[in-house]
């Protein structure tokens, strides 16, 4: 951590010698931009999905939420495994699942190039969901729609804006690119504005259902 601290500091010089280092990055823990970190509150802050719908930022979180809260106080104990198959399988108080190494070296560069079109990932992220909402109270369930239907359907925001473009001919290809005009770009974010403002007030709906179920 010292040494990643030190480049980014010798980084941040090079672009501006004048930047006052330490009032920027007061805490060793700001210069870390893992998609799981500690941050400076001693919590941990899941990074992976800060630009997307509340209903999946709130779906997922809440997963998150009673997925860590069940391992906390039961006192599971987490074990890496080699195996992909045995992935989030709970027996005897240990949870299996893929190394940090395959996650990292494999996993992520699947989700960048291929999504929920790569089996071995779809797998592992199907896995997960299942054992997160099997100890997720069910009062939750109606956050879960958007997560589930990405994973029945196999395809992410990413895929869905991208086969929106493509449908109404906002993108063209060329040279086996895919090019977006500013104009369609602005018809392409307008269109995801509305997107948002709608999944928004459905979010807020399901909610002040769900608190009002929990408080009775």
């Amino acid at each position: 951590m010292e040494r990643r601290r030190d480049r980014w500091k010798m980084l941040v010089n090079k672009a501006d010698p004048n930047a006052d280092f330490e009032s920027i990055y007061p805490f060793l823990l700001d210069i870390s931009w893992n998609p799981v970190k500690i941050n400076k509150h001693g919590t941990l802050e899941y990074r992976g999905m800060s630009m997307n719908y509340l209903s999946i930022v709130f779906g997922v979180s809440i997963l998150l939420n009673f997925c860590l809260q069940k391992i906390q106080r039961e006192f599971i104990e987490i074990v890496p495994d080699d195996d992909i198959s045995n992935a989030f399988s709970l027996e005897n108080g240990i949870l299996r699942i893929p190394a940090h190494t395959h996650v990292r070296n494999v996993f992520q560069k699947d989700a960048t190039y291929e999504g929920l079109k790569n089996e071995e990932l779809f797998k592992y992220i199907s896995a997960f969901y299942k054992f997160a909402k099997s100890v997720t109270p069910k009062e939750y369930y109606p956050l879960f729609q958007r997560v589930e239907a990405m994973i029945n359907n196999r395809k992410t925001v990413s895929d869905e804006i991208f086969d929106y473009a493509k449908k109404n001919k906002l993108i063209t290809q060329s040279a086996g690119t895919w090019k977006l005009s500013p104009k369609n770009t602005e018809k392409l974010a307008l269109h995801l504005a509305d997107e948002f403002e709608k999944d928004m007030e459905e979010t807020q709906k399901a909610l002040k259902e769900i608190a009002e179920k929990i408080t009775g």
